[in-house]
């Protein structure tokens, strides 16, 4: 569970540190069971702003989103524009990390992940919570007043993901992410420490598209990887060894479907 207070710390920052008033609009892309969708409700209209649904049918369409015109050419803002990168987990309260995109450097392998937002944390940590030197590789730990209370009947995994640092007294969640500081103290995104990746903003663990297909009546082994293709954020393959011969790809999708949600099927 989330607190109020740990959204409602993240919804303030937002809207004081980029000025959101009534004069803005927001078109809202995150479904409602989606925790960004939090900031798209709360934070435009608790600042007298607007808030745009698309089509449902079209909403993650970026034609589409052209289409509706709602707002100004970036070219003709082009002095005015800011690009914003927001990071986190949803168990610290939508977002936790910013960054100002204002142009690549030539050494840079990726976008940096950026600083912490206002009353959060985000520590680069050794396997004994130690925090890191600079271009150190470690895990991202978040700390401060957005964290959850835990997970909702789950005091396993509860227990595993909020930790408890015995040296300052501080509990963070430990975000399975990898990162490190660099010199100017932002942080760089570093990929997984596990097997979860993450699409269309469902976080998925591959084995378990793995224990569910190889669970399947003829099914001896399966691997799932996310395959990159240019121009696309990735698609979800699964290779299967068989022992009948005969099983296709349409037998094993609706076997697939009783058991795993949509996004999930390979």
């Amino acid at each position: 569970p989330i607190c109020h207070a740990g959204a409602v710390n993240t919804i303030e920052d937002i809207n004081e540190r980029y000025n959101v008033n009534e004069n803005d609009t927001a078109l809202g892309l995150s479904q409602l069971y989606f925790d960004l969708s939090v900031y798209d409700i709360f934070g435009l209209l608790s600042a007298g702003g607007c808030l745009v649904y698309p089509e449902k049918e079209r909403y993650m369409d970026a034609s589409y989103w052209h289409e509706l015109d709602l707002f100004p050419s970036i070219a003709s803002k082009n002095n005015s524009v800011r690009c914003i990168s927001l990071g986190g987990a949803t168990e610290a309260s939508i977002w936790s990390i910013y960054y100002e995109y204002t142009g690549m450097s030539e050494d840079w392998k990726s976008i940096p992940y950026g600083k912490p937002l206002a009353n959060q944390t985000f520590y680069v940590f050794n396997d004994d919570m130690e925090i890191l030197p600079v271009m150190a590789e470690g895990e991202l730990y978040i700390g401060g007043d957005g964290l959850a209370l835990g997970y909702l009947n789950n005091p396993d995994e509860t227990h595993r993901s909020f930790v408890l640092d015995e040296k300052s007294g501080k509990r963070f969640y430990k975000t399975g992410d990898m990162g490190r500081y660099m010199p100017d103290g932002n942080i760089e995104f570093l990929g997984r420490k596990d097997t979860q990746v993450k699409m269309l903003g469902y976080r998925i663990e591959l084995g378990e598209i793995d224990n569910v297909i190889s669970g399947l009546e003829n099914v001896e082994q399966s691997v799932t990887l996310v395959i990159k293709h240019s121009g696309d954020s990735g698609k979800l393959y699964s290779y299967v060894q068989s022992a009948d011969s005969e099983l296709s790809e349409n037998a094993l999708r609706l076997a697939l479907k009783k058991k795993l949600p949509k996004y999930m099927i390979p």
